[in-house]
């Protein structure tokens, strides 16, 4: 491939198009919405039509109203095509509806915190829910055991931003950040900076080892009152808040997240598989014997009272100690009624945790076995028989269930981004980003990849007005599926038709195709922290002993002091030329 061409796709890729916006794809999706044919479906296509988008993002189905899973799926389809996009007109105010739910969760809050005065207040005359609570919090400190103390805990960053931190995030970054943390962490301060020496020798010393060069400036240490309330888009309608935390309360959270997840493991809750949750749900769409719950705002909903009565004393005191005990926006403190935010290092492990125990917990109280239990964050599956017992302690414990995203009965239940019908897949195709080439193709690779039965005309007018929204210049870039989206996905009998047969050696038999991906972006850095850094991507991971210590190598012998590669948190596209042997 020349040069030129090469340079343009690659630098083109990701390009946003600021013409090809919401009413170009509105245009697009019109032959899809009516091909349909069906009454959602025009209802759809004659509101978006007519701007009337309030309606459109108000209309819902009933699954228990089909009989099949193409008819449902189809309908289902419709008003879910432009639900999340980015790019869809602004008819709601999203910062003001995220805030307005943020300030509904935290009065909640405080008012779960001022009930449970006692364990038993909330439940007086409940003597089933209130055994329930006292089960699960014996299920809690079984499956959490000992208390490690900070000095055994693996600190790590976690992928977002931090207070004073929020453009270049990348670790090499985050190691020459402003330190800054909150006064309860303030006497774990000298145990966190002397676990990790050569960052501190790097931040503090006046002189450090000559392999470090020179050191460009002392460490600053701040201290902050908590964390810093934002915004991040979810749907058309709303966004989701999230508090930044400080940069040391989230090195140490990043150790207590892995605790507790390495401790959920050992008891059959593997955080970070969403698998079991999505074959679960399979499941019991075919059979109906089990139900799924999605809880709204379940983050938002952890009240302190009730990690204060389940979890253990010495587990509370060490998740207390790297919390943020307060928030900031617009320039105003506000004390934090909820326990652990979204951006929290640890509000994930400890959600699911609270709700797996709940669930095993009442399904004992039922005499229900807890084999089909299985939790992921908010995402909870359960017998049909434990559903309605386990809805009500979860609204005594302060929690909202999502009743239009929950199932107990029917056809239709969702988990973990799986949505079923009588065992079928039904998950929509949502129009998300902004559409840039890398979006589009990444739309019409989702449409080749439905069940063979699916992609009829429907699909393929859809497929056909997508892709004639890309560059021709991208069109040639056909290869095979589980390869990403760098390309246009094909299967074996349409690429033996496009693209010949090429023998290489070792009697394999295949083609050659180019795909566009990412590359991390390295640097090189002469400050002191970059070999705290290496040794960082070495720990966890990111980079090989051996590859480390060719660099090091390298590095010590330079005269500019001490020079380390470390990656970027941002990427470059790549064209890279592949081969895929035929099956």
């Amino acid at each position: 491939m020349k040069k030129e061409m090469k340079t343009f796709l690659e630098k083109s890729f990701r390009t946003s198009y600021k013409k090809r916006s919401f009413d170009s794809l509105l245009l697009t999706s019109q032959p899809f919405l009516e091909k349909i044919n069906t009454g959602v479906s025009l209802g759809v296509f004659l509101r978006l039509k007519h701007r009337e988008y309030a309606q459109y993002l108000e209309m819902s189905i009933d699954a228990n109203d089909y009989l099949t899973a193409d008819h449902f799926f189809f309908d289902y389809q419709s008003t879910k095509l432009f639900s999340k996009a980015e790019f869809f007109p602004r008819i709601f105010d999203t910062k003001k509806e995220a805030m307005s739910s943020f300030i509904k969760a935290e009065v909640k809050c405080l008012q779960m915190n001022n009930d449970w005065v006692t364990f038993d207040a909330p439940f007086k005359g409940k003597r089933v829910e209130c055994g329930i609570l006292h089960t699960a919090a014996r299920k809690i400190e079984r499956i959490l055991g000992r208390c490690p103390s900070v000095e055994e805990l693996d600190f790590s960053f976690g992928p977002g931003n931090n207070v004073n931190l929020h453009k270049n995030t990348s670790v090499h970054d985050k190691l020459n950040a402003e330190l800054t943390y909150t006064s309860n962490l303030r006497p774990f301060l000298p145990t966190i900076l002397s676990s990790c020496p050569s960052w501190m020798q790097a931040r503090f010393l006046e002189e450090v080892p000559s392999r470090f060069g020179p050191l460009a400036s002392k460490a600053k240490v701040q201290l902050v009152f908590g964390s810093e309330l934002g915004f991040v888009p979810k749907t058309a309608k709303t966004d989701r808040t999230i508090c930044t935390e400080p940069l040391l309360n989230s090195f140490v959270q990043g150790g207590v997240g892995s605790v507790i997840r390495n401790r959920l493991r050992r008891a059959g809750c593997d955080t970070t598989d969403q698998g079991r949750n999505q074959m679960l749900a399979k499941r019991g769409s075919v059979r109906g014997e089990l139900a799924t719950i999605d809880l709204s705002s379940a983050s938002d909903l952890i009240s302190k009272a009730v990690v204060w009565h389940l979890l253990p004393e010495p587990w509370f005191d060490l998740l207390n100690s790297c919390r943020s005990p307060c928030f900031t926006y617009e320039g105003k403190f506000y004390e934090l009624q909820k326990f652990s935010s979204m951006g929290n290092g640890y509000t994930f492990e400890l959600e699911t945790l609270i709700f797996l125990s709940l669930a095993r917990a009442t399904c004992a109280e039922l005499g229900i076995s807890t084999e089909s239990v299985s939790v992921y964050g908010d995402d909870i599956i359960v017998p049909t028989a434990a559903y309605e017992m386990l809805s009500t302690v979860l609204e005594l414990c302060g929690f909202s269930v999502n009743h239009a995203k929950s199932f107990s009965a029917g056809p239709f239940p969702e988990s973990c981004g799986c949505d079923w019908f009588l065992g079928a897949p039904v998950r929509p195709l949502f129009l998300k980003r902004n559409p840039t080439t890398a979006s589009l193709m990444g739309w019409c690779n989702h449409i080749k990849r439905l069940d063979n039965h699916r992609y009829d005309d429907r699909w393929s007018a859809l497929y056909d007005a997508l892709k004639a929204l890309v560059p021709r210049a991208y069109h040639r870039l056909v290869g095979p599926d589980g390869y990403g989206d760098g390309h246009f996905v094909e299967y074996d009998v349409d690429l033996r038709e496009k693209l010949k047969s090429r023998h290489y050696k070792h009697g394999w038999e295949g083609h050659a195709y180019y795909t566009l991906g990412s590359s991390p972006l390295l640097r090189v850095a002469s400050d002191p922290t970059a070999y705290s850094a290496a040794l960082y991507g070495a720990q966890n991971g990111k980079i090989s002993s051996d590859r480390l210590m060719r660099r090091m190598k390298d590095s010590h012998q330079s005269n500019d002091g001490y020079l380390a590669f470390t990656r970027r948190k941002k990427t470059r596209t790549v064209l890279r030329r592949c081969f895929h042997p035929w099956k």
